[in-house]
């Protein structure tokens, strides 16, 4: 067995010998196993000498040849497509970077990005955030980066848009909730700063007995934790101190998330903003409107860094205790006010938002 959850299970198919069927004669296996006597066989089972194969598609560090099916979706960047592996069959995501440009900088530059993008997923395992398996095209002889992640069905973005009525459900935007925080929490565990929160950056996919399983992606703009103040990410969800080139901690991608619930709970208010408004006009009245029907996530847009709850404080706060997010500590030392950060995930619609304007 192998596997994340030990869900893949590698077997050899055995079949009886057709006067064992007849009289019904089952194949050998460990004792207070019932199992029906046309079954196949688990290795495990199995008196065999038979030799383990890797369970899941492993890809080793040479190239590896897909046929495109169909693109999912393009950024500055570069593409990601839907891909079936040549030699497996294996159904993947690639995010493809075209290093075509004749100015050597830029082209270094880009590859650069993408290796640290590839750096940082290899360090991280974890549910709630995208996987990447491999990575190539770094070679100087390449004129493209290739990185094959996990497939999902769409992005949060995409998902409310078709399914409008979601933005209403307060279970689905706590199950939104709950899972990114994971994610980030656990990112924030090990380091990163994603700086690109946003819900065309959050993939969902149904399955695992849920509706919907919600994963941290795109990579493509995270750093470790340091001192650079550099400008980065998507303007209407950049926290304060990214605008105004200051010192850039976790905190940042909790505004950022902060701004993203929001816009999934009110997707037509903010969208149309979006639409409308420059980058440079759009401004914090926007999402204060939005507000008034969702102050639980007041704290997370707090204009001053420090009295933003970490993910994992926050989550903690809004679903009670879970040992795993316990134990997910953010990188940097940071100190939980004594008092309540939120009273619960209260998502009942407030009438009166008097007061819940952000600090300046």
């Amino acid at each position: 067995m192998g596997g994340r959850k030990r869900d893949f299970v590698q077997f050899r198919i055995v079949w009886p010998p057709q006067n064992q069927l007849a009289t019904g004669s089952l194949l050998q296996r460990p004792p207070g196993r019932k199992v029906h006597p046309n079954a196949a066989e688990t290795i495990l089972d199995s008196s065999l000498d038979t030799k383990r194969y890797p369970t899941r598609f492993v890809p080793t560090s040479g190239l590896i040849a897909y046929r495109p099916v169909s693109r999912l979706g393009y950024g500055a960047s570069g593409e990601v497509w839907k891909a079936i592996g040549s030699r497996h069959g294996s159904v993947f995501a690639v995010k493809i970077l075209q290093l075509r440009s004749s100015n050597v900088g830029e082209v270094a530059w880009w590859m650069d990005t993408a290796l640290r993008e590839f750096s940082i997923l290899q360090t991280l395992d974890h549910p709630h955030v995208v996987a990447c398996f491999h990575g190539q095209g770094f070679n100087n002889d390449s004129d493209k980066i290739e990185l094959f992640m996990d497939l999902y069905d769409t992005t949060t973005w995409d998902l409310i848009g078709s399914r409008p009525d979601l933005s209403e459900s307060i279970d689905f935007l706590k199950m939104f909730v709950k899972d990114t925080l994971r994610g980030l929490a656990y990112v924030h565990h090990k380091g990163v700063i994603h700086r690109d929160i946003k819900p065309e950056n959050i993939l969902v996919k149904r399955g695992d007995g849920r509706e919907w399983h919600f994963s941290l992606a795109d990579f493509g703009v995270s750093k470790l934790l340091d001192h650079k103040t550099t400008f980065s990410g998507t303007v209407p969800y950049m926290a304060p101190e990214v605008h105004n080139h200051h010192l850039q901690t976790t905190a940042a991608d909790i505004f950022s998330f902060g701004r993203t619930v929001l816009v999934i709970h009110k997707p037509k208010l903010l969208t149309d903003a979006l639409r409308k408004d420059s980058l440079k006009e759009f401004t914090d009245a926007r999402f204060v409107e939005a507000l008034k029907t969702l102050q639980t996530v007041a704290p997370l847009l707090q204009h001053v860094p420090s009295k933003r709850p970490p993910a994992q404080a926050f989550y903690l706060e809004s679903f009670g205790h879970c040992s795993e997010i316990a134990s997910l500590h953010p990188k940097e030392l940071r100190t939980v006010p004594e008092r309540s950060l939120v009273g619960g995930f209260n998502l009942t619609p407030v009438v009166d938002a008097h007061g819940m304007r952000m600090q300046h």
